[in-house]
C-alpha cells in the first residue's frame, strides 16, 4: 500500500487528504478538515491523484470532515461523476456527523445509498 498526502490552508479554512493505494486496485481518499467552496481546489487535486492510476474502486472516507457546506456536497457529486468516467466503483466508506447532518438536511441521503452510505 502506498500513500500521498497534502494540506491546503486558505485563511482559517483547511482541508487535508491522504490517498491510500492497495494492490487490489482499491484507492481510499481520506479527507479531514472543512469541505466547502474554499477547499474545492484541494479536493479536486486529491481526486485527480486518487484516480490517476484508474483504480477499480474509490472509497471516500469523510469520517474526519469537521464542517461541510453546500459547495462541499457539489464536490461529492463531482467525485462520483469522475469515478464513473473512468469506470471505477465509487463508495463513501465513512461519514462524519457534519456530513451526515448536511446530507440528511438537504434530502440527499438517497443519492449516496448503495454507495456505502445509509
Amino acid at each position: 500500500m502506498t500513500n500521498e498526502s497534502s494540506l491546503c490552508n486558505a485563511g482559517s479554512v483547511a482541508l487535508s487528504f491522504k490517498v491510500y493505494r492497495h494492490a487490489t486496485g482499491q484507492v481510499i481518499l481520506q479527507l479531514w478538515g472543512e469541505l466547502d467552496q474554499h477547499s474545492a481546489t484541494t479536493f479536486h487535486h486529491a481526486l485527480a491523484l486518487a484516480l490517476e492510476t484508474v483504480p477499480t474502486e474509490l472509497l471516500l472516507d469523510l469520517s474526519k470532515v469537521t464542517a461541510i457546506e453546500v459547495g462541499g456536497v457539489s464536490v461529492l457529486f463531482a467525485a462520483r461523476r469522475a469515478a464513473d468516467q473512468v469506470h471505477c466503483r465509487f463508495r463513501l466508506s465513512a461519514v462524519s456527523q457534519a456530513v451526515d447532518g448536511l446530507l440528511r438536511a438537504q434530502g440527499l441521503t438517497g443519492e449516496f445509498i448503495g454507495l456505502g452510505y445509509a
